[in-house]
């Protein structure tokens, strides 16, 4: 098949690329196409931070129920009982999905038939079952295997009809000067920071828009998804100024905030030098624990 020529590049709250390695490929691989998702993007990125999210607060019940600290032993229970579980979506387990029948455990794991279990009574019996091979039954055949795939299938699919469908009821199109409440992610915020920016749209692009607040214009384009639309005009494209910035900048405009800027100095923060006063900001309680500072 050979090696693809597309390749998506990590966003920036992952492990990032070195910069001459990504030159580097771009002159010896000519046909490479380098892809860039939006940062954070909630439908397709974050799956694995929910599953490791889903993992923890079962392996936090599991460590107080059996009062133990070794959580490197519970997680491996707490991954079994994942892959057991019914999964509401594919309407079985993930284990039966692979392997094509239920989990067994003991005597059933084995691949001896469940008519010759009952007769077994020495684990001597069992032995010379297991050494005769001409009289254990095969390995599971391939329909069962395709009636698992085909149920987990089917379950995906009427999944995403019913999310599809959600979204037509619920996402309705926005125009041009249309205002809207901007959800921020809570990376792009800080403690005491507004979770909701009051937007108008400025351009439109099939299903991305871009938008503006009182600070500027947002440089990220964002679908309808990401906003709740605002039947009053609160906000006209012509107050909008013409300067583009992140989203994080424009929330740590509005609200009045620092956002995440704090500074480690180890004198009194007079000086450009220091983070804070270089940016006209306060220091604040995430600041230099311990020492005085002249700049609160």
């Amino acid at each position: 098949m050979g090696t693809p020529a597309l390749h998506p590049t990590p966003p920036d709250n992952g492990r990032k690329f070195v910069n001459a390695v990504i030159s580097e490929l771009s002159t010896l691989w000519p046909e490479l196409k380098l892809v860039t998702g939006r940062p954070r993007h909630p439908q397709s990125q974050g799956a694995v931070e929910r599953l490791n999210g889903v993992i923890q607060d079962k392996l936090k019940i599991w460590m107080h129920e059996n009062m133990t600290s070794k959580w490197s032993v519970g997680v491996h229970f707490v991954q079994w009982q994942i892959n057991i579980s019914e999964h509401e979506t594919i309407k079985t387990s993930p284990f039966k999905v692979m392997f094509g029948i239920e989990p067994k455990v003991g005597q059933a794991s084995t691949v001896i038939p469940p008519n010759m279990l009952v007769n077994i009574r020495t684990e001597e019996y069992l032995d010379t079952i297991l050494q005769n091979e001409a009289e254990v039954g095969g390995l599971m055949e391939a329909p069962q295997f395709a009636e698992a795939r085909q149920l987990a299938a089917a379950g995906q699919e009427k999944n995403a009809l019913r999310m599809t469908r959600r979204a037509i009821h619920l996402l309705s199109a926005l125009e041009v000067g249309d205002n809207a409440t901007l959800k921020v992610p809570e990376f792009d915020h800080g403690p005491s920071d507004s979770k909701n920016l009051l937007v108008v749209v400025l351009q439109r692009d099939e299903d991305l828009y871009q938008v503006g607040c009182r600070e500027g214009r947002i440089t990220t384009w964002y679908t309808a998804a990401d906003m709740d639309p605002v039947k009053e005009k609160l906000l006209t494209p012509d107050e909008v100024p013409d300067v583009e910035m992140a989203l994080r900048t424009a929330v740590t405009r509005y609200t009045g905030g620092q956002g995440y800027v704090k500074c480690a100095c180890k004198t009194n923060c007079t000086t450009s030098r220091c983070s804070c006063t270089k940016k006209l900001l306060k220091c604040n309680s995430r600041c230099h624990p311990g020492r005085s500072c002249s700049n609160i």
